[in-house]
Parts: structure tokens; sequence; C-alpha cells
């Protein structure tokens, strides 16, 4: 998943979530009000595939389900593979995939297996959109004709925003200064390296008012952030805040805090980022400052932007590449955001009224809620 100066964030997210309830309102209808604008008829059932990560995490559960909607309301066949966490099997998922010949690929280049699934998926025709990190020394519309697409977090932003929380919710330690901790995720992916950006920018605007005593990978898993934060205390037992690069490491976190007798929110500071299910309950009881997030809808919105491509609508390269500024989720917005988000999902979404395809008169490339912290 840039930083701007505002005096207060609790007032900031308010607003943002406010701003946010008018676009989904403005984006929501029914499937009969599509259809009264719909341009042309889907001439062919088109099957795209899409490549997650692991199932394992419900961020990607969560991205999956949105994908499904799309599916459902746009009539293609949507084909979900497991990559089991792993980039051996992610690209044997995308062969998979490519060698069914299906009609597009969404594909998350985790493992630094991006350029390969772009390679093989040029050979057989087939086009891509790349979701969440980014590629390496490949863009849109570039070298590889057929990567139609990237969309992702800013997550510079998001890495900024949560850190800025963190400094805020803590008190300094006798000495004056302010010290943490910080769990990085996947090393090498774009989504740890901007988030960790913000984190360390954010610092760099304290002149030495905080101090990162330690930082290490927990490789965005629960399990492995139990016993990386477990290390890190033992060697900093006098940090007052912790920042993650991911839910799930921040749940290991508490986890490990509670180990050596200490309380998340109370004792030690804690913030997470992608607003997964798994934090909402920790935030409603005061144990995580705050998680931007909403980034999951991505998968969905590439499934759009892929659907209208097959059907002929193409997307200039000026909006190839869309970054989705996240929401900071906080005990004062939690209410708010689950009224937006029942399950998880944006009420009564209609991917239809952002279709080419199926509504006259709308841009290429539509599918996002414009979120605004």
């Amino acid at each position: 998943m840039l930083p701007t100066n505002r005096a207060r964030l609790s007032l900031r997210i308010l607003v943002s979530l406010a701003t946010l309830l008018a676009v989904v309102a403005g984006q929501v209808g029914t499937a009969s009000a599509a259809s009264s604008h719909r341009s042309i008829a889907v001439a062919k059932r088109f099957t795209i595939a899409s490549i997650i990560p692991t199932f394992q995490n419900p961020f990607w559960t969560h991205y999956a389900q949105f994908q499904k909607i799309a599916a459902r309301q746009l009539g293609f066949n949507l084909k979900l593979i497991d990559g089991q966490n792993a980039g051996a099997s992610m690209l044997t998922a995308a062969e998979s995939a490519i060698t069914a010949h299906v009609s597009a690929l969404i594909y998350v280049p985790y493992f630094s297996t991006g350029t390969a699934v772009l390679i093989r998926a040029q050979a057989a025709h087939i086009p891509v959109a790349m979701v969440d990190t980014s590629v390496p020394g490949s863009l849109p519309q570039g070298k590889y004709k057929n990567y139609v697409s990237f969309i992702g977090p800013d997550d510079a932003k998001a890495g900024y925003d949560e850190a800025v929380a963190l400094f805020r919710g803590m008190k300094p330690a006798k000495d004056g200064k302010k010290h943490i901790i910080a769990l990085e995720g996947t090393l090498g992916t774009s989504v740890n390296s901007g988030r960790v950006q913000g984190l360390q920018r954010a610092i760099k605007q304290q002149a030495g008012k905080v101090v990162l005593d330690g930082m290490q990978t927990a490789n965005f898993l629960t399990d492995t952030a139990v016993s990386v934060t477990s290390d890190l205390l033992l060697a900093h037992p006098g940090v007052g805040g912790i920042w993650t690069a991911n839910d799930e490491m921040s749940v290991g976190a508490i986890t490990a805090l509670s180990r050596v007798h200490k309380v998340a929110g109370k004792d030690v500071m804690v913030t997470g980022l992608n607003a997964d299910p798994i934090i909402l309950p920790y935030i409603a009881r005061g144990q995580v400052l705050i998680s931007p997030g909403g980034h999951w809808l991505e998968g969905g919105f590439a499934t759009g932007i892929l659907f209208d491509f097959l059907n002929g609508h193409k997307v200039p390269k000026s909006k190839s590449i869309l970054r989705l500024p996240l929401v900071g989720i906080t005990k004062s917005n939690l209410a708010t955001f689950k009224k937006l988000y029942p399950g998880d999902q944006p009420k009564n979404y209609n991917f239809r009224l952002h279709s080419q395809t199926y509504t006259k008169g709308v841009p290429p490339a539509d599918y996002t809620l414009k979120l605004r912290m």
C-alpha cells in the first residue's frame, strides 16, 4: 500500500468515511437500473482465472469473495486457484490456467514470479492484470503488450498513516523518546517496501523523537510474528509501540505481549494494516489503534477491468495503473465501517454501473470506490 499534514487523524478519518458513504451511495444501484443503460449485449461467456496467493489469509478470502460478486453480476466464469503461499505453486497454478486457455488472468506477483507469468501469458495471447504488488521493471502496456492493467494500494501512504497514528497514541519513555519495534512482511515485495518506506518517512519527520529499536520480517504471518515479536521484546523490553505491515502480524504481536504480561493498547500501543476482519474485534477492544484498509476490493476491480477489455473496451495507458488510497479504521469509526461493508463487502455494490460493456458513458477502468483518508 502521499502523506499529508493534518491536525487530527480522528477528524480526518471521520470526514473520509462520511465522504466514502456519499460516494458509495452514488455508486450502488439495482441491476435493473444498470440494464436500462446497457450499451451492448455480452456476446460470449468468458473464463477469467484468478491466482490467489493463499486462502489461509482472511484478506485473500475477502478478495476472492468480491471477485465472485463481479462474476455473478457481469456474467462470466471465474476460476479461483490457490497459490498455497509459495512461488513454485503460484507459477504452477498460472501455467495450469494458461494451458487451459482461459480468456484472461489475474495474478498477484508475489515471490518474484510476475515476469515469468507475463512471458508465458503473452506467448499464449492471454491478457493479464497484475494486482496488489508490482512487477519490477515492468509497467502495464509496455514491454509486455498483454499486461493490461495494474491495481493495488497506496502502500507508502498507508504505512505512513499507520505510523503517525501509532506515534500519537504513545507516551514518551523516561528518556523523552518514543521507542518502537516493527514487523515487516514478505521481503522484496512492493507491498512491504512501500509500507516500510511510509514508516521510515514518518520516523524521519519526528526528528529524533521516535526511535526504531528493531525491525524484522515476520512474512505477513501470525505465528511467525509471535516468535519474532518475542525475540524483539526480549532485546528491547522498554518499547512502547509496535508497527506491523499487516493485521495478521498485529495479532501475533498481541499474543507475544500477553506472554510477557503486557497489555496491547495499555502497556504497548499496536497498529495494523489491511482492515482485515480478524483485526476488527481488537480495534473494538482498544488493543489496536488503527488499521488502514479496504484494498481487498482490488481483485474485483481488476476482474471488472478485464471483463470490459475482453468485450472490446481498451484501457487507456494513462489509466493502466490504479492506486487505491486506504481508509484508516479506528474504534471511533468502526461502526460506520461495518455499516458500509457488511461482511466486509461494499453494500449493494453494482459492477454493471461501472462497466462499459453494460452502461453507456462510463469512463474506462472506473472500478474504484475512490477511498479517501
